[in-house]
């Protein structure tokens, strides 16, 4: 199944909402990356979103691969500080 604009709509508006229940601002983009859905996260406070050893970014994109696996395409979030 081909990842469509409406699907990586959907991923970042989902990531957009989890992200300001945890207390964040962040501008979140997402692409098409070889049948991965990658969402861009640009926010100031990007160390408390990555945690510790990359934990709580982790555990984000869990969460989100799983309201998203329906779709059968695998999440990857990269903030812009953990290049």
């Amino acid at each position: 199944m081909p990842i469509t604009e409406a699907l990586l709509e959907e991923s970042r508006d989902r990531l957009t909402r989890m992200v300001a229940l945890l207390g964040f601002e962040a501008e979140i983009s997402a692409s098409d990356q070889e049948d991965t859905i990658s969402l861009n996260l640009k926010t100031e406070d990007a160390g408390r979103l990555i945690g510790r050893k990359g934990h709580c970014l982790q555990s984000l994109e869990l969460l989100l691969d799983r309201m998203l696996r329906k779709n059968h395409h695998n999440v990857t979030l990269r903030p812009e500080a953990w290049d």
